[in-house]
């Protein structure tokens, strides 16, 4: 390019950074960025936003961190983007209470979040457990005047449910209804979750069936989550019917759906049971995974003729790893 004479500018140095961030060449991408200062391009915000955002997918945080306080001495400044981006990966890495202070600054710099900080904040702040925390930032996002979209109430109602909220999570839920709100298929999974984690089944059930008069099918979650909570409360048959329903209906279940029969039969030492649920998985091409072999070990520890039993397991292919 440069022998015919053709100069690249700040677009062209940008889709560069951008494919070598992508291919994890970070050394390259800098590299890059030095050239183009030397060759009198000057970077703009996305120069700066994409080699940050590489940093952070390669799980280099100290390195994005700099990027971003070296920013702040730019005319521009970094801008609601590279915040967002830097919020993400701490809270991708179980550090919300640096994602929160990066927060603080926005609103102390006068940036104003958008929804995608704000979803970001609330899923770091709920996985780490911290719900007061995260009511409080509901409020202020809709204080803020910023409208939460179905992704907000998503993360919203899965967190109250996961962080021992339910009944705060059903208020919710159908306040939204009798708005008529439209929910996902993901809501749904996260209220079916919260009523079999609190033992009302019978409401669970009636949500289940209720899914295609609302335009809607359960996924493989929402029968992994309805067999999960039948094996919590001992009702394995329905449990294992649900397997064969969800199959009939062409909704293949996967080795967490298994791994949670498998688990509710070996507690009843029903190895039958269990055996036949592995070669199933067999049939299906399932790998087994850390929780297959942890209910196997489970059933064969309280087995007298684990010997025999063993000679009943299948083989399963050997998964050759990539090089």
């Amino acid at each position: 390019m440069l022998d015919q004479g053709v100069h690249p500018n700040v677009i062209t140095f940008n889709v560069l950074i951008d494919a070598l961030c992508k291919m994890e060449k970070l050394e390259e991408a800098n590299l890059l960025l030095n050239l183009m200062i030397q060759r009198g391009v000057n970077p703009d915000i996305i120069t700066y936003n994409t080699l940050m955002d590489g940093y952070c997918l390669a799980g280099k945080l100290d390195f994005a961190g700099d990027l971003l306080a070296s920013l702040q001495n730019k005319d521009n400044g970094p801008d609601v983007v590279s915040f967002n981006i830097m919020i993400n990966a701490y809270c991708k890495n179980w550090k919300v209470n640096e994602a929160m202070r990066l927060y603080r600054e926005m609103i102390a710099k006068r940036i104003k979040p958008t929804v995608i900080t704000y979803n970001t904040l609330l899923t770091g702040l709920f996985q780490a457990g911290k719900a007061d925390e995260a009511r409080e930032l509901f409020g202020k996002m809709q204080f803020g005047n910023i409208a939460p979209d179905s992704c907000t109430y998503n993360i919203y109602v899965d967190g109250l449910c996961k962080n021992d909220c339910v009944s705060e999570a059903l208020e919710l839920f159908h306040k939204l209804e009798s708005c008529k709100f439209e929910f996902s298929i993901k809501v749904f999974n996260s209220v079916i979750y919260g009523l079999c984690k609190t033992r009302k089944l019978e409401t669970a059930w009636e949500l289940f069936y209720g899914l295609p008069n609302k335009g809607l099918e359960p996924t493989v979650v929402t029968y992994s989550i309805m067999i999960n909570g039948m094996c919590k409360e001992g009702r394995l048959e329905k449990a294992n019917d649900l397997l064969i329903e969800m199959e009939e209906k062409g909704c293949a279940p996967n080795v967490v759906t298994f791994n949670t029969l498998m688990h509710g039969f070996a507690q009843k030492n029903d190895t039958q049971k269990v055996v036949k649920l592995l070669h199933k998985m067999v049939e299906k091409k399932l790998s087994p995974d850390a929780s297959t072999v942890a209910a196997v070990v489970d059933l064969l520890s309280k087995d007298e003729a684990y010997l025999e039993t063993l000679k009943l397991l299948p083989t399963f292919p050997v998964q050759v790893l990539p090089k």
